[in-house]
């Protein structure tokens, strides 16, 4: 098991990654600046989010459907593919809210 599938698996028992690949996550539209797309994420379940691409890394923002108190205030690391250059595969460090409204994270690639 890599470090990413034992961090998930330690956070969220039998939960699989943030997104699926060639999927986008799951969203119907590309994630740009304000441009928030609704979809059901594999790790956080129902969310809004926003992703932002950079040179190297996207920043991602989202908003629960519902709040998560089942996970405020945790931090981690998940796999994540990106929104942008056909969904390359990366691993986002997120920190969600202290009220479990939602999170914010980095995707590294």
């Amino acid at each position: 098991m890599n470090l990413i599938a034992a961090t998930v698996a330690l956070c969220f028992a039998g939960a699989a990654f943030a997104g699926t690949p060639g999927s986008n996550n799951g969203q119907t539209s590309k994630m740009t600046g304000k441009a928030a797309a609704s979809y059901s994420d594999a790790v956080f379940g129902d969310v809004t989010c926003n992703e932002t691409q950079h040179p190297k890394f996207d920043t991602v923002s989202c908003a629960f459907a519902s709040p998560r108190l089942d996970i405020a205030g945790q931090a981690g690391t998940v796999g994540w593919y990106s929104d942008f250059n056909n969904s390359k595969l990366g691993t986002m460090t997120y920190a969600v809210n202290i009220d479990g409204s939602g999170y914010t994270g980095q995707a590294n690639y």
